[in-house]
């Protein structure tokens, strides 16, 4: 008996800490542990309790849920991290550029996937609202964009003061005709 207990717990552990790390629905976790049907009842109420205070907690947006699943895809389909030259802001949404269409060609069916989250009419999704995920995309990206020009401005900044010439064998300045 404390063996089932312990496996309930665990199992509703498991689940609080998978809903919880996007904030999400929730509905695409399922755990068979090959426990009874009497245990899984009472796992899926435990998944249910848990969804709804999480949902709540969460206002029942998926926008996070969604932009971690695209920055995953990202990496895997383009093989890289270049916001600035893979992706741009067109018509209000994050779209990918020519760069990362050509980096993609056909192979990026997750990311055009999550991109199209942003149309208004992936609106029917549970949980999902367009508008948001759009907005929480472009504003990262354009924070990303912003950071990265700010870091690269500081990094090509040089001390430009004044520099003089003087003559070796004289001892003398130099002083440019005009100047």
């Amino acid at each position: 008996m404390k063996t089932s207990r312990i496996r309930t717990d665990w199992s509703a552990f498991a689940i609080s800490l998978a809903l919880l790390a996007g904030c999400g629905s929730g509905d695409e976790f399922a755990f068979d542990d090959g426990s009874d049907s009497e245990q899984a009842d009472a796992e899926q109420s435990d998944f249910g309790q848990v969804e709804e205070a999480l949902s709540a907690a969460c206002g029942g947006d998926d926008s996070n849920q969604l932009a971690a699943s695209l920055a995953v895809a990202i990496g895997k389909e383009l093989g890289r991290w270049e916001v600035a030259s893979d992706f741009q802001v067109t018509n209000g949404k994050l779209e990918l550029s020519p760069t990362g269409t050509l980096l993609c060609g056909s192979n990026c069916k997750n990311v055009t996937a999550l991109l199209r989250l942003q149309d208004d009419a992936s609106s029917v999704v549970q949980n999902h609202v367009p508008a948001t995920y759009r907005s929480k995309l472009t504003g990262w990206y354009a924070n990303q964009k912003t950071t990265l020009t700010a870091l690269v401005n500081t990094m090509l900044q040089k001390d430009e003061g004044i520099y003089q010439i003087k003559f070796k064998s004289s001892g003398k300045l130099l002083a440019p005709q005009g100047a």
